[in-house]
This record gives C-alpha cells, structure tokens and sequence, in this order.
C-alpha cells in the first residue's frame, strides 16, 4: 500500500512537473523571432487606416509610394467611441484581412486612454491576431493616461497587468506592445517609470524582454513635453524599452483660448504645420528614435477623402488622398532616413553623446517618484518663458511647459531611468533624485557642471546639434509669449533666429544661419561640400489644402577659397523655391525662398587642416515582408465601386 501510494505521489508530482515546464515553456517558448525587427538599419513608419475618417483599407495600401511601403506598418486605428466603432473586433478582423492580403505590415491600435474596443480580462482576442494573421505584430496602445476607472473602463492598475499578459503573448509570438505616453503632471504615475515602479510581473518582463515593448512620446496635451520626453528616452536607454518612437500630435499646440485652430485663423494663434517637423526630425536623428507614429489628427494630417469618380465601366467609386502636409513634411522626413542623410544613432551610440542620466530613486509613490525635478532643464535647453521666476507668475514646472522646441543644442535630452540595465547603460554619469539638490543647490551648479561636459559648439539663438558630421538646426521660438494682467498668452511666432556653427569636417571656416519662424535644416559637412536639407512648410488656408507664400532663409559660408557650385532641387510636392547667390571676398549667401523642402549642395572648400575626416555611413536595410496569408478574406459593401443605387452609405 505503501508503495502504491509513493508511485501515485511519483506520478502526481511528474504530471505536475510537466503543467509547470508547460506553462513555462509558453512563456519562454524557445525565444521566438520578432516577426518585423526594428533597429536604426529598419525603421518603422506607422500609417494610420482610422475608423474616425471611414478609410478603404486596400486604397490606403495601394496610396503608399513604392520607395515608403516596405517600412510601413498600418495602424488598424479604433476609435475609444462606440459611435464610430461599435464592433472593434469586426473592423480589426476585416481591416487586417485587407492588409494580410496585400502582404502588409499591421498593428491594432484598440485604446485610446481607458476605453478599449477590447476586454482587458478576455485575453483571448490577443493571442487569436497573432495566430491568424501572419502580418500582425501586436497591439498599440495611445494616451495611456485618462479615461481609468470610470463606466466600462478598468483601472489604471488593470491596464498595467493587461500589458503584462500581452508582454508574454507578444513574447509567445515576436510581437510588439506600443505605448504612447503624454501628460506628465497629473498622470505622473501613469508614465514609463512607473511600469516598474508599480507592478512587479511588469517590471520582470520588461527587464529580461525590453525587446517587445516600444515606448513613444505623444503630443496630445498641451504642457510637459520636456517630462515625457524624459521618461521616454529614459525607458529606452536604461534598457527597458527595445525601441523609441514619436507620435506627433497637433492637439499639443496651444492656443491661447483654448480653441481648435487652423492655420489661417490670425485669431486663435493658430497651429503652424512646420512646428510639427521639428521633434520629429530632431529625436530620430540625436535620440535613436526608430517608430514615427501618426501624426495626429489623422482626418487633418494625414489622408481624407476626395470625392467619388466614375470608372470606365460606369461605376462610382469613392476615392482617398494624402493632406499635402503629410507628404512634404512628414513623408519627405522619413525618405531622408531612408536614404541616408539622417541616420539614426544606435542606442550606444545615444548613451555616449548623451553622458548623463537622472535616476529616480524615490519609492514613496509621491509624484517625486516619477517626475524629473522642476528645475532639471533651467538654465539649459527650456526657454525662459516656460519657467518658474521669482515674480511667481508661474508656480507649476511642468503644467508651465508650453514649448517642445529647445532654446539650445548645446546640452542632449537629459534622460530620467528607472535602473540602469546593461552594461551599455551602465556608461551613464548617474544623478539620483534623492541627491539632486545636494549635487546641484542651485543652476549655476548645475550648468557648469554640464558645461564640462558638453563644450560650446556654435553661437547665436538657433538651436543646433550635431552627431558626427550630421547637424539638427531650427528656429526655437514657437510663442511669442505675452504676459497680460498676469495671464500669459502665447501667439505665433514672428521672430527670427541666426547663429553660426564653426565647420568640423568641411575645410571652409563657418556657416551662419538665419531662420524665418518655423525653419529648420538638417546639414552634413564633407571635407570639400555642404548639404542643406531646408524645410518649412506652411498652408493659408483652413482646409490643408492651399500652400502659402514662400518664406525667406539666408546662409553664408565663410572661407572658401574659390567660387562654390551651387546646385538645389524641390522634393515632394510644393511650389517652387528660388534661390538667389551672392560670391564676395570668400563669402557665399544664399537666399533661399522656399515653401516646404528643399535640398542643396555647396561643392566649396576653404584652408583649413583641423578638421575630422571620419565618419560613419548610414546603412538601411529592406525589411523581410509577411508571410502569404491563406485565411478567410471578407469584402465590405461601403468599399465596393457602385452604380444604380441612390447613395452608398460609408461608414457600414
């Protein structure tokens, strides 16, 4: 009896140990290959197909030029409305169908803030995409700061756990879990450093897999930028995040009264289309940023519908176009990391330009343990404007933080960490919270400390920063800010700004810069030529559809030994710029009227021996498409071309 009782127990404790290496090994399982990797060399355009504007899916496909497709994936976007999208599992379904027939890319974007399309219990649905659809990658989740715990909606705590059963799905499957991150202040506890802070099973995940989760700053609200610009670089770099990304958000602007705006509308400060050039540009090509998300608002900024036409064999059929903005600000942006004259810095590569980091080593569940320090970016890249002041005009750091652009180029983005995973990491000077005023009592502690560290590179009020021979400038000033009765408003800025960067590669002794408002250039220096990649790109009128007039930008070259060649062509789609060249005393000026992008080259050199002759070319890599899809496909009566009916409803 005894003995078949320890055989029993024997067989009991086998059959035990098999559930458990099962349950593991579906953790675990074999560390399967991300479907679609994302790295510097393969970079990651999401392009909308939005429930809120009634896209065709296989039209949105078929819009993407040849040159873009292959690094895009569709974001099957679900509004957090049950108006506009009562059945998310439906549209998901039919949408990835669409996309999986044509072979392409494509993430499910169920949330915005609390409110899901999907159950944050029934995890079923997760697991059931991957297993289908051989083009999906996983789940994208915006705003990830409002809408908890009311009707309907889960906690904020939920949620968190959710993304830790995803976290193993996306793992089970090489996939990904996106998370865009915005309001800094009031939702200081709802940001990256807060998934380890707050959920151990998070914290684990993210810690031996960082490769699933892609963490994204989103421009939805209106102050804070500087945060979460900071914890999400600090998610990325301390190791816990795989990649970095940027969802660029027009809702982010901010007018003084509060209203929507147009760019047209003099009376509401309105939003400037080349304001949302600037971030995007600057964080993928100095913080290793690999996903560009969006923009929003998609129905404003991305694609519309145009109207129906009549087909050859006398069918109507409904038709869809880009917003000229998307092609000449976002979509050319993206071409010049494709081919090469922005090239993205590998993580280490972000590490060692950037030297320091902020550790947040407060556990008290105050918002201390989550926000950088009020007075982190004084004195450094925040404009003065947005500061705190001793008139105490402004008592809030980051609620008073209404501008993204930086005032300076000199100091990198100061990331916050929550722990410094790898050695990689490990190579950032650490300052922690807890001894942040006794490091720095005060600013000028501070800056001169970072002032080692980061010597003077250029002179003027542009903002300009370099990796390599490659270089970010912009004019900074995206308010002109007003203090009225005590009340600080803030208009469309009308100012200037000039500076001048002494050459590092090019022999040729300098070059100045002098923006219009809104001008930005991305400049690489070679020994014997400069190029300018110059855009600006404004509308006039409250439709996104009318170019306005050209705006003028001046640059001068000092120190070129004989008459330069001047060459210059228009990308994308825009009128034309003229450029007008002046050659005195080993000067060059180019005035440069232009609207939109515009790229020149300077074939000029100068005398000088003191300059750096290395540097490391851009490499881009075609990412592998998806495997054939051989499932069920669904077609949509709303997308179909029509005749003898009397109206075709489109949002079916």
């Amino acid at each position: 009896m005894k003995k078949m009782f320890l055989e029993c127990k024997q067989a009991w404790l086998s059959a035990m140990a098999f559930v458990v290496m099962f349950v593991v090994s579906m953790e675990v399982l074999a560390d399967v290959p991300l479907r679609r990797p994302i790295s510097p060399e393969r970079p990651m355009l999401l392009v909308h197909i939005d429930t809120w504007n009634y896209p065709d899916p296989e039209r949105i496909i078929e819009m993407v030029p040849e040159d873009i497709l292959p690094y895009v994936v569709f974001n099957i976007s679900l509004s957090a409305s049950d108006n506009v999208c009562a059945d998310g599992y439906a549209v998901a379904g039919s949408w990835l169908k669409a996309c999986a027939q044509k072979r392409a890319w494509a993430i499910v974007q169920c949330a915005s803030g609390g409110h899901s399309r999907f159950s944050d219990h029934d995890l079923s649905v997760y697991e059931d995409y991957f297993r289908k659809y051989p083009n999906f990658l996983g789940w994208n989740f915006a705003e990830q700061f409002w809408g908890f715990g009311e009707e309907g909606t889960p906690s904020f705590l939920e949620r968190l756990s959710l993304f830790g059963d995803i976290l193993k799905i996306c793992h089970r499957y090489g996939g990904y879990l996106v998370v865009s991150f915005t309001q800094a202040y009031y939702s200081a506890d709802m940001m990256p450093i807060a998934y380890m802070k707050r959920n151990p099973e998070v914290n684990r995940l993210l810690t031996e897999h960082p490769e699933h989760f892609i963490c994204c700053e989103k421009y939805t609200m209106q102050n804070g930028f500087f945060d979460i610009e900071s914890n999400c670089l600090g998610a990325y770099l301390g190791g816990y995040a795989g990649n970095y990304g940027i969802r660029f958000d027009d809702c982010g602007w901010s007018p003084s009264d509060g209203n929507d705006a147009t760019e047209n509308d003099g009376d509401v400060y309105p939003f400037v289309k080349a304001a949302g050039a600037v971030p995007i540009m600057e964080h993928v090509m100095l913080t290793g940023q690999t996903v560009i998300d969006g923009p929003e608002l998609i129905w404003t900024d991305v694609s519309r519908e145009v109207g129906t036409s009549v087909t050859p064999d006398g069918y109507t059929r409904r038709n869809w176009d880009w917003f000229p903005q998307y092609v000449n600000i976002q979509m050319d942006e993206f071409r010049k990391v494709l081919d090469g004259t922005v090239r993205i810095l590998s993580r280490e590569e972000v590490i060692d330009r950037t030297k320091i980091c902020l550790q947040n080593d407060i556990n008290d569940g105050t918002f201390d343990s989550y926000l950088t320090p009020a007075t982190l970016f004084d004195g450094l890249y925040r404009p003065d404007c947005d500061r705190d002041r001793a008139d105490g005009v402004y008592n809030n750091s980051w609620l008073e933080n209404k501008w993204w652009m930086k005032v300076s180029g000199r100091y990198p983005t100061i990331p916050q960490v929550y722990d410094l995973l790898d050695d990689t990491a490990k190579k950032l000077q650490v300052v922690k919270v807890s001894e942040y005023n006794t490091r720095w009592p005060n600013e000028a502690a501070k800056v001169a400390e970072l002032n080692e560290l980061f010597p003077q590179e250029y002179t003027g009020d542009i903002y300009a920063a370099h990796a390599e021979n490659t270089w970010m400038t912009y004019n900074p000033y995206q308010y002109e800010d007003k203090i009225t009765n005590g009340v600080r408003t803030r208009y469309t800025s009308a100012r200037r700004a000039s500076g001048v960067i002494p050459f590092l590669y090019n022999t040729a002794d300098s070059i100045s810069l002098d923006f219009s408002p809104y001008a930005m250039a991305v400049m690489k220096e070679y020994p014997d030529s400069v190029m300018l990649y110059m855009s600006n790109y404004r509308l006039s009128d409250d439709n996104n559809l009318t170019e306005a007039e050209n705006v003028e930008d001046t640059v001068r070259i000092y120190g070129i030994v004989e008459e330069p060649v001047v060459t210059w062509f228009d990308r994308a789609a825009h009128r034309a710029s003229e450029i007008k060249q002046i050659w005195k005393d080993g000067v060059l000026t180019l005035v440069v009227a232009h609207n939109g992008p515009v790229e020149i080259t300077v074939k000029g050199k100068g005398e000088a021996t003191d300059r750096q002759t290395e540097w490391t070319k851009a490499r881009i890599e075609v990412p592998e498409i998806p495997s054939v899809y051989t499932g069920t496909l669904q077609y949509e009566a709303e997308f179909f071309d029509y005749k003898d009916i009397g109206a075709c409803r489109t949002n079916g």
